[in-house]
């Protein structure tokens, strides 16, 4: 019984904010797949830095790269519902140019936090925690500029102005 009053009230709480407004829509379909692409990351990096005892450097590249294929993919399909072929220029390249300097920040700030993190302790645990929470605080600073960017000049109905392209979405 509370079960099912409870999940009425976040249905109806739902219902009420999302009635009609496809940008809280986009914006919470962003929020999510921002926050699958995360998990995504940070497990590959816990487990490359971790358990597999990568440096930091390469840990984090590739963990960086796991992680913007699945945004990628997820907020350009799911978040702006485009379809079809990617177009190189106007969305692979720009968004990997976004994400490569993301990517040089992120790895700047995980190789300090380690060199820092194994001056104050011997836990490659704590060590792990501390790099990819270095990370993690460094790609969220961009996470806000990201979605303005890709709205207003990749994916959002904007950032086009080609009629004939108006088809491909």
């Amino acid at each position: 019984m509370y079960d099912r009053h409870v999940t009425s009230h976040i249905r109806s709480w739902r219902r009420h904010i999302f009635r009609g407004n496809e940008e809280r829509r986009k914006q919470l379909r962003y929020v999510v797949s921002s926050a699958i692409s995360v998990i995504v990351g940070e497990a590959v990096l816990a487990v490359a830095f971790g358990v597999l005892r990568w440096p930091p450097m390469p840990s984090n590249v590739v963990s960086f790269i796991t992680a913007g294929v699945v945004a990628y993919i997820l907020q350009r399909t799911w978040t702006w519902r485009r379809t079809g072929r990617s177009r190189f220029l106007r969305e692979l390249l720009p968004y990997w140019v976004i994400a490569f300097v993301s990517l040089v920040l992120s790895t700047v700030a995980v190789e300090v936090v380690a060199r820092v993190s194994w001056r104050i302790t011997e836990s490659r645990s704590i060590v792990t925690g501390l790099v990819m929470i270095g990370a993690l605080l460094v790609n969220g600073l961009f996470w806000l500029i990201k979605y303005w960017i890709f709205d207003r000049y990749l994916f959002g109905d904007s950032s086009t102005t080609d009629p004939a392209s108006q088809g491909e979405r």
